[in-house]
């Protein structure tokens, strides 16, 4: 309970500050009150809510890229590198795959008459943290890229084997959904302000240059992640969502701009995408794993092996007593080859995991990695959630 809530707090922490830096943005392009509005757009707008609190590293990728566009107009205006070098340097850090969106900002930068010198002074902090982060994977596990890669890869191939998630369906269903979870009218009210911020934005020079990096490199990364995984998640495409955030508070700020009548529509916008946001809430899993969690306590012996695929906080409430091991392979490399030849029971075995527990849905689609239905290879004790494709099953196993 006490690591959800500490996540919880990270994450608000982080969005508060990325609000923040949209406020400070929104001054140096000489447009506070676009600043204000896409503070609050941010803080309340229906997908990035759920995208953030899914802890990953949504928040901490949006605050790093507002700063990346900060650090774009400091370059362009005052000819600072120092501060813009370390924010490149940490957007790496954020995703490797952020690399590629570094590569259209360093374009950008040489396009708009940056010097050699500073041009690599911006970007040499940014290819030698990449360039320690690939060594280290080569010399630690023996590739350059991380092994979440390549599981997610392996994952996202079974999903188009069966036809579960062709990567073209799955594109269009996240950028579907991107401007918010809600149907029908409430959906129009997004959707309507974004494509006319479009507009309103081709007028504003900094805006415009801001929104072009960030639908380019976002379109780029999507792009790389398709090569080298075949297919991405949601968080993948923070770049685009930061643009949506621009385009949609620019139209914010012009109606606030434009008289006391069309201030209450702006405000009941921001009330509808508030509670588009609250009637179309992300499933959080949390209270389901803990609730697990507990079961496994009251019903299997101490110190067993438990396999998960969604592990973390799996370990997290049971690592005291029981050891939790990764079966996804996207924190533990040596489930890869398993994965690969499809022989993740022989894993199993060798591990002498004992049990699993996971989500029903998942247990059947990782059985395609192995000889035998997972869902159904042992004996059933644990059961939370009446769902029975999103319920969580323990199951002890029986070879």
């Amino acid at each position: 309970v006490l690591a959800t809530y500490i996540v919880l707090g990270l994450v608000t922490v982080l969005s508060l500050l990325a609000a923040w830096q949209l406020v400070l943005l929104g001054e140096e392009a000489e447009v506070p009150t676009f600043g204000w509005a896409a503070a609050v757009v941010w803080l309340v707008h229906p997908k990035l809510l759920s995208v953030t609190f899914n802890g990953t590293e949504a928040a901490l990728t949006m605050l790093v890229l507002v700063l990346a566009l900060r650090a774009c107009i400091w370059v362009h205006r005052d000819g600072e590198t120092r501060a813009a070098s370390l924010i490149f340097a940490c957007l790496v850090l954020c995703r490797l795959d952020l690399g590629v969106f570094l590569l259209i900002v360093g374009a950008a930068l040489a396009r708009s008459g940056c010097s050699a010198r500073a041009w690599f002074a911006l970007f040499t902090p940014a290819v030698a943290v990449m360039g320690a982060l690939l060594a280290f994977n080569l010399l630690q596990f023996g590739h350059a890229l991380p092994d979440s890669g390549v599981a997610k890869g392996l994952h996202a191939a079974v999903l188009q084997e069966v036809g579960l998630a062709p990567p073209w369906d799955a594109f269009a269903a996240q950028v579907g959904r991107a401007l918010g979870k809600a149907e029908g009218a409430t959906a129009w009210s997004v959707w309507v302000p974004a494509l006319m911020g479009g507009v309103v934005t081709l007028r504003r020079r900094v805006l415009r240059r801001g929104v072009g990096l960030l639908l380019v490199g976002g379109v780029a990364v999507v792009c790389a992640d398709f090569v080298r995984v075949g297919g991405f998640r949601e968080w993948y495409l923070m770049p685009l969502y930061l643009a949506l955030v621009i385009t949609t508070s620019a139209v914010i700020e012009a109606l606030w701009q434009r008289g006391p009548a069309l201030r209450v529509v702006a405000v009941a916008l921001l009330i509808v995408w508030w509670q588009a946001a609250a009637a179309h809430p992300r499933q959080h899993m949390a209270p389901s794993y803990l609730r697990a969690a507990a079961a496994v306590r009251e019903t299997w012996p101490a110190g067993i092996r438990i396999g998960a695929f969604n592990s973390g906080l799996y370990g997290a409430a049971l690592g005291d007593t029981y050891q939790v091991i990764n079966l996804d392979g996207v924190v533990n490399h040596e489930v890869l080859p398993y994965l690969r030849t499809r022989r993740l029971d022989t894993y199993l075995r060798s591990k002498r995991i004992d049990a699993l527990l996971d989500h029903r849905g998942t247990l059947r689609f990782f059985g395609r990695f192995a000889a035998m239905p997972l869902a159904s290879s042992g004996t059933s004790d644990i059961q939370v959630g009446t769902d029975k494709s999103a319920g969580i099953l323990g199951i002890y196993l029986d070879y």
